[in-house]
């Protein structure tokens, strides 16, 4: 959203902004807003496909991105791809904020865990450049469980009680947004799996009012 306000903004003053500009400046007012955000959101809604985000230790932040080059993995990926709305979000700075305190004080398992974090990511980088669904979803599976030590409370008790469910049938999934988000993303076994997926979770009653995608 702050993207979209940066660039409303450009286009009423005749400005000319470049993805690089924008992004940066998406950065400062996420900042100023104090929600801690703005690192790499506005990458993945202004640029198409699948990129990597990255920033150097150093001040002024800069974010780098690069675009990777999968063409021919995009739709082998989109044919096993199930987003399921889970009705229920929360504010992600709350969480954060609670990260970046412990971070701060350098509590071991916090350093090691974001350690972990961008090894897992290098990994989940190559899996998708190598094509191979399976890794992307035991990427998908270790960050969530990354995300879950990270961020105490972060799984609510319905989700945990859809991956219950689900496990047999993915290869992998996570529950998208710092804050818990609403959005559950899976990468099924079977391709073209969304039927399968909402007739094992509809069958239980607090799960009828589910959206797939």
């Amino acid at each position: 959203m702050a993207a979209g306000v940066i660039i409303g903004i450009c286009e009423a003053f005749g400005k000319d902004l470049d993805t690089q500009s924008i992004i940066h400046a998406v950065l400062k007012v996420e900042q100023l807003l104090t929600t801690g955000g703005g690192f790499q959101d506005q990458v993945g809604g202004m640029l198409p496909g699948i990129k990597t985000c990255t920033s150097q230790k150093s001040i002024p932040i800069q974010v780098e991105f690069e675009q990777l080059d999968t063409d021919q993995f995009i739709p082998k990926l989109n044919e096993h791809l199930v987003v399921v709305y889970t009705g229920r979000t929360r504010l992600a700075r709350d969480l954060l904020q609670d990260v970046i305190r412990r971070w701060w004080s350098r509590q071991p398992e916090i350093v090691s865990l974001v350690d972990q974090l961008v090894l897992n990511a290098v990994d989940m980088k190559q899996a998708i450049l190598n094509g191979n669904l399976e890794e992307v979803g035991s990427c998908l599976n270790k960050y969530w469980s990354q995300k879950k030590a990270i961020a105490r409370g972060t799984e609510p008790s319905n989700v945990k009680k859809m991956f219950n469910i689900l496990t047999p049938h993915i290869y992998g999934g996570e529950l998208m947004g710092a804050g818990g988000g609403g959005f559950l993303v899976l990468i099924t076994k079977k391709p073209n799996a969304v039927k399968e997926i909402k007739t094992l979770l509809t069958g239980e009653k607090e799960f009828s009012e589910l959206e797939f995608y």
